[in-house]
């Protein structure tokens, strides 16, 4: 859901000449396009990339197929290790 609405912002932020086609391609590549665009602070562009890797987690059964991540989301750092399984699975973030 997170996905589809970046995509949707996108139309009308960077494509808004065409608003009613949602953007297709890379999210990465959409986001880093709104983020040209907007004034994003680093913790707002860590929940993206946070969000991002969960998604990615979720569609890889839980590894981390990426090279090593580590940010600070919300004030928590968090660790993604290529092929390791994170290990930071409270809800206490989810407020």
């Amino acid at each position: 859901m997170v996905e589809s609405r970046y995509r949707v912002f996108y139309s009308y932020l960077v494509n808004s000449n065409n608003k009613e086609k949602i953007k297709e391609g890379n999210i990465s590549d959409i986001f880093n396009e709104i983020a040209g665009n907007t004034k994003l602070s680093d913790d707002e562009r860590n929940a993206f990339i946070f969000f991002k890797t969960i998604r990615n987690l979720i569609h890889n059964n839980g590894v981390h197929t990426q090279k090593d991540l580590q940010l600070c989301y919300r004030g928590n750092p968090y660790l993604f290790q290529k092929y390791i399984v994170p290990d930071f699975g409270t809800f206490k973030f989810i407020d």
